[in-house]
């Protein structure tokens, strides 16, 4: 009998170690452990003098449905900060206790200063939990496994739902991997990427291609929301000027025309005088953009809004060249068919759009002709 109630003791004892929030202390241990089992970081930052802190795990501790959720969808790391000034001082902690919810990499996804009830402290971690995979970076997700293709579509996919901050961070993460990535990173992730960033990788290239040259300056105009600021756009332009050895005229073409299209007519802040103003100028001054859906965009508004068959007709020099020395590209035979058209030239017409067709085609695109498109604007007798 006494065996027996030995053992009952004994059971309950091992019952009760397990009946609580199991923290480990190893930061790195953590990190690791969120890699291998793709959860997220809990950190409880604590202090042995904190009664608040001590009050905390032990409400915790006495809610079953609390530390099983944390048990079993987190990896639980407790910081004490006696032995961890460094760690305080790397994540700013001036209160006990403060929360944290990193990533694997240790990148913060949420922090929480203060005494929390258990059940908002639950409710928060679910929200973190449920969006795990928009913070967590995956191993496996690299260019050697993937190829360069589905690398860039994945992490598109992970880059959009993350805050400005958290896109930034991902980024630099992938920007100390090895020399292939930063110009893969360049030449896709501009409006991601910080300009300070950019700028500073930028420099290390001996001849950058044209798009990795318009990214930089999609990357100054999305960092710190500089495109709402003609004043920091002004500023900027010489310096721009002197770093990517671009024609202030072809550059400043290139950053309004962007701005105007794809941010400022998105915000409901532009007008259709200012578009066709932009729109105009890098058709003449810069068609050669790499940024095909911007030429496209800026071609069509001004289809819409530009009678004058004159200006179509002093575009046509530039864009022949194009479509010569760039025979895989439709667009510029697409817009060639409208000029021809605009000119009276009808056969000419519909001889481009044969070759933009052919050409789309080998590429496995849907073209659908400008002429056809706006045939009511194009005027086309």
């Amino acid at each position: 009998m006494k065996f027996l109630h030995l053992m009952f003791a004994m059971c309950c004892i091992l019952t009760s170690l397990h009946s609580r929030i199991e923290f480990i202390t190893s930061f790195d241990k953590a990190k690791k452990l969120a890699s291998e089992q793709q959860k997220i970081i809990f950190v409880d930052v604590m202090a042995d003098w904190c009664v608040p802190c001590k009050r905390m795990i032990q409400e915790i501790n006495t809610k079953s449905e609390i530390y099983n959720y944390f048990n079993e969808n987190f990896i639980n790391l407790q910081i004490n900060e006696k032995y961890n000034r460094s760690f305080l001082s790397k994540y700013q902690i001036d209160a006990f206790p403060t929360l944290l919810y990193l990533n694997n990499l240790g990148e913060v996804i949420h922090k929480i200063r203060g005494f929390q009830s258990v059940y908002d402290l639950l409710d928060q971690a679910k929200i973190c939990h449920e969006q795990r995979f928009s913070y967590l970076v995956d191993q496996n997700l690299t260019i050697e496994n993937l190829g360069v293709e589905i690398f860039i579509d994945s992490l598109k996919k992970i880059l959009i739902p993350l805050s400005n901050d958290s896109r930034k961070k991902r980024l630099e993460y992938y920007f100390h991997k090895k020399e292939t990535y930063p110009v893969v990173l360049m030449k896709h992730f501009g409006q991601f990427i910080s300009y300070n960033v950019f700028l500073e990788e930028f420099k290390k290239i001996a001849a950058p291609e044209q798009i990795i040259v318009e990214q930089l300056l999609v990357s100054f105009l999305f960092d710190n929301n500089n495109y709402l600021s003609q004043k920091n756009l002004n500023k900027e332009f010489k310096n721009l000027e002197k770093v990517t050895k671009m024609p202030i005229n072809k550059l400043s073409s290139f950053l309004m025309a962007y701005r105007e299209f794809n941010l400022m007519s998105i915000l409901g802040t532009t007008s259709d005088q200012y578009l066709l103003i932009f729109a105009k100028s890098l058709l003449t001054t810069y068609p050669e953009v790499s940024d095909m859906q911007l030429l496209y965009d800026a071609f069509s508004f001004t289809i819409m809004k530009e009678p004058d068959k004159l200006f179509y007709s002093t575009l046509k020099p530039g864009f022949l060249q194009l479509a010569d020395t760039n025979t895989d590209n439709y667009i510029y035979d697409d817009i060639l068919s409208v000029i021809c058209c605009k000119e009276g030239l009808k056969k000419e017409a519909s001889s481009f759009i044969k070759k933009a067709a052919d050409k789309s085609q080998k590429q496995g695109y849907k073209y659908t002709p400008l002429l056809d498109k706006f045939r009511k604007e194009i005027d086309c007798k």
